[in-house]
């Protein structure tokens, strides 16, 4: 699977597993730094995943992959027949809301997949100046990470954990967090469709 954008219509992102938080192997824990480019993830801040994403990892069986170094989401605008693919329905969403002089929070969409309901949020990445519908429908895909996005994680030290380790109370209340309503819990939601074309590396 490609890693870049091919055209306006699918576009990716590429997630890898912050190692400062190799305290849990639970993916419903586990926290990712997240980017459609190479400098976005790197400014990003770990946030755990939503049950969507969980879901499709399952289904294609590289769960233990992504809980050790990452994966990539691959997503799309135009219908996709292969049995990879997976497709999620709008059901609500926000509208632009400005704050201030220049501050405006982009709107976001909730969309609800095939599997027991699962969901995720999507940001409207349109201009404000320029605004675009989210779309009703969108068609997902989960991969393993290339060699060489690996390869650029461990050069840039993303992997790297934290020393010294700290014990902490996380293996004695982890049965505690996995059962909070994941809504409550600041989790990652997925970019929209773009008017950019982005290559992860260049």
């Amino acid at each position: 699977m490609s890693i870049s954008t091919t055209n306006r219509n699918t576009w990716s992102l590429t997630l890898l597993r912050d190692g400062k938080d190799a305290q849990t192997n639970e993916i419903e824990l586990a926290k990712f730094r997240y980017g459609r480019f190479s400098e976005e993830l790197k400014e990003s801040s770990p946030l755990i995943i939503p049950d969507a994403l969980i879901t499709l990892l399952r289904h294609s069986e590289i769960e233990s992959e992504a809980v050790e170094s990452g994966f990539i989401v691959q997503m799309s605008t135009v219908k996709m027949t292969h049995f990879d693919w997976a497709p999620f329905t709008l059901v609500t969403h926000s509208t632009f809301s400005f704050s201030g002089e220049w501050g405006f929070r982009r709107p976001r969409g909730l969309y609800v997949g095939p599997f027991n309901g699962c969901s995720f949020e999507l940001v409207n990445c349109s201009s404000p100046c320029n605004p675009k519908s989210l779309p009703e429908t969108i068609w997902i895909r989960v991969d393993e990470l290339p060699i060489h996005t690996v390869a650029w994680a461990v050069n840039n030290s993303i992997f790297e954990e934290e020393l010294p380790r700290q014990m902490t109370l996380l293996p004695w209340v982890s049965d505690i967090i996995s059962n909070e309503h994941r809504f409550c819990r600041n989790e990652l939601a997925l970019p929209g469709p773009s008017d950019k074309i982005q290559y992860f590396l260049n």
